[in-house]
């Protein structure tokens, strides 16, 4: 651990937030057991993952973002390194925070997992908490993300084709906590994707902005 790591108090602070907004995360391992793990309500994932490269302890770094349902930290990855989620679910029972772990790509494939031990009392009341999710409402969000799923690249499309497909089969057995999960992150995914649409379209038109006053300058010289 480095001096860099968030202190355990604002940790589960910022875990509390991760339950009802998502987060950016960035993580940085090092060779001898140690890491840094940031978690950040404003900064963009990628930021977050410089600072972790600049201030960790070792040369490799994760980052995308993070979000808290139920008992499980999802982080969804821009980048992911090998045994994230068993380095992390130790790292957060030395802070005295009982979470399970999911690890996933852009598409909401489960990459890794890690689990905490529940007792039966605990085991309860997800199953309980399950129950209050309702599959015709998980089913009608699958639908309205077709269309932005059919507008996307083949690639990010391919990921989120699986992803639905593994959502509709999750509904199906009854698995409506890790369905929700996963509807999750591909909303989470498409947000972002629309996202990168806005800023490039924004760049483009600012280069247009630019080029028309740089036109009209030449024109101007060209009069005088």
């Amino acid at each position: 651990m480095t001096d860099a790591n968030i202190g355990a108090k604002e940790l589960r602070s910022l875990v509390a937030l991760a339950t009802k907004k998502t987060l950016a995360f960035a993580y940085c391992p090092g060779s001898k057991g140690e890491l840094l793990f940031l978690l950040d309500k404003k900064k963009k994932p990628g930021s977050l993952g410089l600072i972790a490269k600049k201030e960790g302890p070792g040369k490799n770094v994760a980052f995308g973002t993070c979000r808290v349902v139920g008992n499980v930290m999802e982080l969804t990855c821009e980048k992911s390194l090998n045994k994230m989620s068993k380095t992390l679910h130790r790292y957060f029972m030395a802070q005295k925070i009982r979470l399970s772990f999911e690890i996933l790509d852009f598409g909401g494939t489960v990459l890794e997992r890690a689990d905490e031990p529940r007792d039966e009392a605990e085991a309860g009341a997800d199953d309980a908490h399950g129950s209050d999710l309702d599959p015709a409402e998980l089913v009608a969000r699958i639908k309205i993300l077709i269309p932005e799923i059919n507008a996307a690249s083949q690639g990010n499309a391919d990921k989120l084709n699986k992803a639905k497909a593994r959502a509709v089969s999750q509904i199906k057995g009854g698995e409506l906590q890790q369905a929700e999960s996963t509807i999750s992150a591909m909303e989470g995914a498409l947000a972002k994707l629309a996202q990168a649409k806005v800023s490039r379209a924004e760049d483009k038109s600012a280069e247009r902005t630019n080029k028309k006053g740089t036109d009209d300058v030449e024109k101007k010289d060209d009069t005088s």
